[in-house]
């Protein structure tokens, strides 16, 4: 775990869960061309891609997009987690089928398997990134720009992350460079107080060394 500090550059900390992992993708998605129909499998779980929670569409990024910024934030944030709940839900339903609990799971477990979930829709390469205690779930090459992709795909990870964990989590974008989203991923209280230092202007490395501090040091 790296210390966390102000000076704390992190750029190229993100670990990949996708290099070596263990996801399968066989039969992840699967075409029905005589009935019209897209579906996403669990691996051969048949029950799982005959069920309501399975059946896609395929939509191209830019009318996401052109859909996102119609919507506006609030909506879209609804969007991203509906999508993202179905996405966590399958990787709950995966650790379940191989005879395990997804509480029993460890993190990196369950974050590879949101990795591969999120990779399959095309919503980009998602990592993670520790700051002291703190949680940063990072995204690369999303395919919707801008704040509104942002907004998005935070909810997308708020949802994923509540789906396959069974606890209710929070998330805002704290960093974008470049195609590499940063998110925080914290409680209500957590986020709502990093929410209104970044407000303030103060920058995301120095808010999270803030949210470590005691709540004297912090009024300081």
């Amino acid at each position: 775990m790296t210390a966390l500090a102000p000076s704390y550059d992190p750029k190229g900390a993100c670990r990949g869960h996708l290099e070596h992992s263990s996801f399968d993708p066989k039969k992840a998605v699967t075409f029905d061309l005589p009935n019209g129909q897209v579906r996403l499998g669990s691996g051969g779980d048949e029950a799982h891609r005959e069920s309501d929670n399975a059946r896609a569409v395929i939509v191209p990024a830019a009318a996401l997009g052109v859909l996102a910024a119609a919507a506006g934030e609030t909506a879209t944030r609804e969007l991203g987690r509906t999508l993202g709940r179905s996405l966590g839900a399958r990787v709950a339903e995966r650790l379940s089928a191989s005879g395990g609990h997804v509480r029993d799971a460890s993190l990196e477990a369950v974050l590879e398997g949101l990795a591969g979930e999120l990779a399959i829709v095309g919503l980009g390469a998602l990592s993670m990134e520790r700051w002291g205690r703190a949680l940063l779930v990072c995204v690369s090459d999303a395919p919707v720009e801008g704040a509104i992709g942002d907004a998005l795909l935070a909810a997308v990870i708020e949802g994923m992350l509540a789906a396959a964990s069974g606890r209710e989590l929070r998330t805002l974008p704290v960093a974008r460079e470049g195609a590499r989203l940063r998110v925080l991923v914290a409680n209500v209280a957590s986020i709502e107080r990093v929410g209104e230092w970044l407000g303030q202007g103060l920058s995301w490395g120095d808010a999270l060394v803030r949210l470590h501090a005691p709540r004297a040091e912090e009024a300081s």
